[in-house]
């Protein structure tokens, strides 16, 4: 009976271990995104700014056009400092990998960085966006994920916790 036991707990045993070998861990892609683009759950994702089709009005967006793009800002109390050229950003996922990659953006930025800063009375402040897509990133119609970050600044004037929004798009050739 001993014998019948152990045997019947190694084919257990083995078919327990090739029934998990099945079993991938899942890719957690927005932790992942977080993590990629440097922030964390915590900085104000979406919360404080949202990004919108320009006018609020979705358009379909193509490859080699400029993509514009509003970004409201709501009941801002802090100032927030965007960067030139460390602003606006594009992003594809890649299942296979299970890792964000960024797609060139190229856009010539002008002017200094620009700060918003809180305007008593108005509930919602407008910053807007335009940016070109890498064009040989995009051979087929494909979801990007745009990205506007920022920083609250502190009493100082210096940069102190990031504030960013994002939104998924899909791009077509």
């Amino acid at each position: 009976m001993n014998r019948f036991r152990i045997i019947m707990m190694l084919v257990i045993g083995i078919f327990l271990i090739f029934s998990l070998e099945g079993c991938k861990t899942r890719c957690n892609s927005e932790a992942l995104f977080l993590q990629t683009v440097g922030l964390s759950k915590d900085d104000d994702i979406n919360q404080t700014m949202r990004i919108d089709y320009l006018n609020g009005q979705k358009v379909v967006l193509r490859k080699g056009e400029y993509q514009q793009f509003d970004t409201p800002i709501y009941d801002l109390k802090r100032p927030i400092r965007f960067i030139v050229g460390e602003t606006d950003f594009f992003y594809v996922f890649d299942e296979d990998t299970c890792q964000w990659n960024s797609v060139k953006n190229d856009i010539t930025h002008f002017g200094d960085d620009a700060i918003v800063e809180p305007e008593p009375g108005f509930k919602i402040l407008w910053f807007g966006s335009v940016m070109f897509i890498d064009p040989a990133a995009i051979t087929e119609p494909t979801k990007v994920r745009v990205l506007v970050k920022g920083y609250f600044l502190d009493d100082n004037g210096n940069n102190a916790e990031p504030v960013a929004a994002f939104m998924d798009v899909i791009i077509e050739p």
